[in-house]
C-alpha cells in the first residue's frame, strides 16, 4: 500500500495476510492506495480517504504470465538486471530479467483495459509500453512508434522489449570571461512516445 498523510511524505510498503485473510493498519488521517497479490492472482488496486476507520475489502481476481526479453536496441545484446514495473500493484509487483535478458511476470489482469509497463535498466532510457491480456487468452501490446504495427497474440505474451542506451554529454560551462564557473544545475528535457499519440516528458539533469 502507498500511504499519503495530511502532513508527512507518503511512504509505500508490502504486508503479508495472515491465514484468516485479514490485515490490520493503524494509519494517520489521509490518502492510502491498496492492492492485494498472491502468486497468480491479484485485485484492482482501492484508493480511500481515511479520516476515520474503514473496513474494506479487496477481491482476488485470477490473473495470466506475461513472458519475454528485454534487449540492447543498438546491439540486440540481452540486458541482464533490467526491472519491469507493472502499473497493477504499486510499482511493488516488479519482474527482473535474468543472464539471457529474459523475464516472467506470473500475474498480470486479463479483461480489463491496456496496462502501462515500465522498464528501468541502470546505463539505459526507460521504456513504456502498453499491454492488454482478455478474458479469452487474446492479448496485445501497443505499439511505440507511428506506423509501427502493434504485436498481438494467444496464450502466454511473449515480449521483445529493446531499451536504448543513454547518451552521456560532457562539457565545462564557462563566464563571459572564460572562467569556469562551479555549481551550475545542467538539464535537458525532451519526450518520447509511449503510444504513437501519447508523449512522455523526459528529463535529465546533473
Amino acid at each position: 500500500f502507498t500511504h499519503v498523510p495530511a502532513h508527512g511524505a507518503a511512504t509505500t510498503r508490502s504486508e503479508v495476510i495472515d491465514a484468516k485473510s485479514e490485515l490490520m493498519l493503524t494509519l494517520a488521517p489521509g490518502r492510502v492506495r491498496l492492492v492485494a497479490w498472491s502468486e497468480n492472482a491479484l485485485a484492482r488496486p482501492l484508493e480511500l480517504t481515511l479520516p476515520h476507520d474503514e473496513v474494506v475489502e479487496l477481491e482476488l481476481l485470477p490473473a495470466l504470465a506475461v513472458e519475454g526479453r528485454v534487449t540492447d536496441a543498438n546491439t540486440g545484446e540481452p540486458v541482464a538486471g533490467a526491472e519491469l514495473a507493472f502499473w497493477t500493484a504499486a510499482e511493488l509487483d516488479v519482474a527482473r530479467t535474468d543472464a539471457d535478458g529474459r523475464f516472467r511476470h506470473p500475474r498480470f489482469p486479463a479483461g480489463g483495459p491496456a496496462q502501462q509497463l515500465c522498464v528501468r535498466a541502470a546505463g539505459f532510457g526507460k521504456c513504456v509500453r502498453y499491454l492488454r491480456v482478455d478474458a479469452d487468452g487474446a492479448w496485445k501490446l501497443a505499439a511505440a512508434e507511428e506506423g509501427a504495427a502493434s504485436l498481438t497474440g494467444r496464450g502466454t505474451p511473449f515480449l521483445e522489449l529493446t531499451l536504448v542506451p543513454e547518451t552521456r554529454i560532457t562539457g565545462r560551462v564557462l563566464a563571459a570571461d572564460g572562467s569556469p564557473v562551479a555549481g551550475v544545475r545542467v538539464a535537458a528535457e525532451g519526450y518520447f512516445h509511449a503510444r504513437p499519440s501519447i508523449a512522455v516528458r523526459d528529463l535529465a539533469e546533473t
